[in-house]
């Protein structure tokens, strides 16, 4: 498969603007910057660009709570028993 039949990024739903227009992002974007909040500490309810309901949101919430546990794995691993 070339670069001209790759299927499009998977877009999520992030809102709809008051004249009807569809916001959405590609999940790519969504779990990248949840990753990148979670190595810098953030808490989510700062990090998160998204509305908690829509489906970017819960996206979101997902991929921060898994980079954040893969921190603390991280973390645990080097800590003297």
């Amino acid at each position: 498969m070339n670069a001209a039949e790759s299927p499009a990024p998977e877009r999520l739903h992030v809102g709809t603007m008051w004249n009807g227009a569809v916001v959405t992002v590609t999940r790519a974007e969504v779990e990248s910057t949840a990753r990148d909040a979670a190595q810098a500490g953030m808490s989510l309810e700062a990090a998160c660009p998204y509305p908690f309901f829509s489906e970017a949101g819960r996206a979101f919430k997902k991929a921060f709570a898994e980079a954040c546990a893969k921190a603390r794995r991280a973390r645990a691993s080097k800590e003297p028993l």
